[in-house]
């Protein structure tokens, strides 16, 4: 099967819909499928047979956001499609960016290439984002015409249903040869805080670095990333008189990660909103106890509490700074966290992603076949 994943962010731009294209290509190169990708032209961008990059160079901070180089990109990308399509005559298009699934999809329909798109991100649902954008998000779905959607977790599948979109569950992955129990090194005299994840508004970082203010001398925060917030989130680390326990350390490699992994004592997810942390997966799998905000896939249960993780359901950093303390103080807390963290984090793999994934595709190519019969 031919497949074309048309995607913002590929490696190595960071993101965590790169993360999952570039791991979603290895898996299906290696079923046997030809796998492209179609993705936005950036100097980190890799650039090798089989990927195409569209419209003008632009930089990976502003991929998320629609500015005016963005829209022209878009508006290129039309014209763009028809010649990529007519060359690569793929069997899936699988899109994993709204707006380019919806600019994507007009080619698409002359060529008569069903789309599959997945929302690594439901905007639509969240307040923050305001009506309008709410809005355009599922129109623009909508408009792409898609065979189904992807969603990642229970919240996000009822709210997409709920839209009128046909929507089946299929969450992330982790390749768990790579991230592996770590060993943890505690040689060190404040309990270590790791948190990984885009220097950008929706990670939540500012609830983090206020946490850590009110723990004066108690904690040390290594937060690892990079985005446009850089500048504002070092002025607050300054203006909070934490700067020689809370360090921006930049992005790093995925043993860079697991290194400063090894010498944490647990990770903090701070995020406004999420769809699956791919961060959670990865603590989980490294060893490492998490507290998080209530995002996406973690979510309150009848018991009032999830699994594998310390819940915080508000965002106020007195209480995010109560959860580090217990996390800190009870020993055994955080090995039951590691010991739940790692039995949640074994369903999660690329493997069953991809089966999963195949099993659809070749449903719709069927039947895409069986009518063009007909």
């Amino acid at each position: 099967m031919k497949i074309l994943h048309a995607s913002k962010k590929y490696p190595d731009v960071h993101g965590g819909d790169a993360v999952v294209v570039s791991n979603l290509e290895r898996m299906q190169v290696l079923a046997g499928h030809r796998v492209t990708i179609l993705t936005s032209n950036c100097a980190q961008t890799q650039r090798r047979p089989g990927i195409h990059v569209f419209g003008l160079k632009d930089n990976p901070e502003s991929l998320d956001r629609i500015s005016l180089r963005r829209l022209i990109s878009l508006v290129m990308l039309i014209f763009q499609a028809f010649r990529i399509l007519r060359r690569e005559r793929p069997d899936i298009i699988h899109t994993h960016s709204v707006d380019m699934s919806c600019v994507i999809s007009l080619a698409a329909r002359i060529y008569r290439i069903p789309i599959v798109h997945t929302f690594h991100i439901v905007t639509s649902r969240e307040a923050v984002h305001g009506f309008v954008r709410n809005r355009a998000e599922l129109r623009l779905m909508k408009a792409a015409r898609p065979a189904f959607v992807t969603a990642l977790n229970r919240t996000d599948l009822e709210h997409l249903t709920n839209s009128g979109l046909n929507v089946v569950l299929v969450p992330n992955g982790l390749d768990l040869t790579v991230w592996t129990p770590i060993e943890l090194q505690s040689d060190h005299d404040r309990f270590a805080l790791v948190s990984v994840g885009r220097l950008e508004k929706h990670k939540g970082f500012p609830l983090l670095i206020e946490a850590a203010a009110l723990l004066d001398g108690e904690v040390d925060v290594k937060i690892i990333g990079g985005g446009s917030l850089e500048s504002e989130l070092q002025l607050l680390i300054n203006a909070s008189n934490v700067a020689e326990r809370v360090e921006l350390t930049g992005p790093k490699t995925t043993e860079g990660i697991r290194e400063i992994f090894a010498r944490s004592d647990a990770m903090v997810i701070s995020s406004l909103y999420e769809a699956m942390p791919l961060a959670l997966l990865e603590a989980w799998a490294s060893g490492l106890p998490v507290i998080t905000t209530e995002v996406g896939m973690v979510q309150r249960t009848e018991a009032g509490t999830a699994r594998g993780v310390h819940l915080i359901t508000d965002r106020e950093p007195a209480t995010l700074a109560a959860a580090i303390r217990r996390l800190r103080d009870d020993r055994a807390y955080r090995e039951s966290l590691v010991e739940a963290g790692f039995d949640e984090v074994r369903q999660y793999t690329w493997t069953r992603v991809t089966a999963a994934l195949d099993g659809y595709y070749e449903d719709i190519v069927a039947r895409r076949r069986s009518k063009q019969r007909a």
